[in-house]
């Protein structure tokens, strides 16, 4: 779950924002989200949250963290950082 990460692209249709792969886990997933850069950031800090396409919630992903237009950042609360798997470019 959770294995694709940022692009490291930013949007130009919004300031300070990255297009990110959804991360719901899915193999069939190809989706993409556009997220604030403050929120892709506050979610990299906790090994348990992922960014997924509002509606990819899969079991086992914890809560909704938070709910925006379009995303959901969802996960769960006490996972150590050393515990978050890989990030795999775009």
């Amino acid at each position: 779950m959770g294995s694709r990460s940022a692009s490291g692209v930013t949007d130009d249709r919004a300031p300070n924002a990255l297009s990110i792969f959804c991360e719901c886990g899915r193999e069939d997933c190809l989706g993409k989200v556009t997220v604030p850069s403050r929120v892709f950031l506050r979610a990299r800090k906790h090994a348990g949250w992922f960014i997924v396409l509002a509606g990819h919630y899969a079991d086992g992903m914890g809560e909704v963290v938070e709910a925006a237009d379009g995303y959901w950042v969802v996960g769960k609360q006490h996972v150590t950082r050393a515990a978050r798997p890989g990030s795999m470019v775009a």
